[in-house]
């Protein structure tokens, strides 16, 4: 599996996979906040978003957007916090631990910026997307359970890195000529580093676009003021 920035022709798809991913969820077409979800070009845009694939295909598997810091995507991460939305993956890789490689990701890629925790908001009953946030060491975050539109709740979890702490590891990867430019045009680094700093179940190696290798390791879901849901669980 690789984890790469979404290009230009992974757009369509992304929005595609982030619908289906959603529909248990959503109200069909009718709903607006469906055309939300599919409009990945605006995500890709104002945020980053980031993607899932085979080693041996660019077919998008899942998808998450990565609210950085000044991110109008933002919506209840405080100074000093990353946030991410719309974590998705296509029902048909659904229990390939798909979902667990973006959350790491997420993570990963927070820590390169410094910030002291992550935050996301999802629906309460998206239980299993719960128990990925947890095992990667989201807490339930009440304080922070706030709803977008009359009849939709929603729940906060936060994952506090300082506190999590970082266990000193070697992360040995490779990256090309190719992606250093793509890296630089984007302004973040596709290779994540720093990993967990306690033991978690192995699980297959990921790849940052396209070749740059990342260790085992263990390791969700979000969107603006409207609706939510997702294949996993965050806003």
């Amino acid at each position: 599996m690789r984890i790469r920035r979404a290009r230009p022709e992974d757009i369509a798809a992304v929005g595609e996979v982030t619908v289906a991913a959603y529909a248990d969820f959503t109200g069909g077409d009718a709903d607006g906040y469906v055309q939300r979800l599919r409009d990945a070009a605006t995500r890709d845009r104002e945020a980053e978003l980031w993607v899932a694939t085979p080693d041996d295909s660019e077919e998008v598997l899942g998808t998450v957007t990565i609210t950085p810091i000044g991110s109008p995507w933002r919506e209840i991460a405080r100074d000093g916090e990353g946030e991410f939305r719309m974590l998705a993956v296509s029902p048909g890789a659904r229990g390939a631990g798909v979902g667990t490689a973006l959350v790491d990701l997420v993570l990963d890629r927070f820590r390169t910026e410094g910030v002291r925790a992550v935050v996301m908001s999802t629906l309460p009953q998206m239980r299993a997307a719960h128990r990925i946030y947890e095992r990667a060491g989201f807490v339930r975050d009440p304080e922070r359970d706030w709803s977008p539109i009359p009849g939709v709740d929603l729940i906060s979890y936060r994952l506090d890195l300082e506190e999590q702490g970082v266990s000193e590891a070697t992360l040995s990867f490779t990256v090309s000529d190719e992606d250093t430019a793509e890296a630089l045009g984007s302004g973040s680094l596709p290779v994540l580093a720093t990993p967990r700093a306690r033991p978690r179940p192995s699980r297959p190696s990921l790849r940052s676009s396209p070749t740059a290798r990342r260790r085992s390791a263990r390791g969700s879901s979000s969107s603006t003021p409207a609706r939510a849901g997702s294949a996993l669980g965050s806003r």
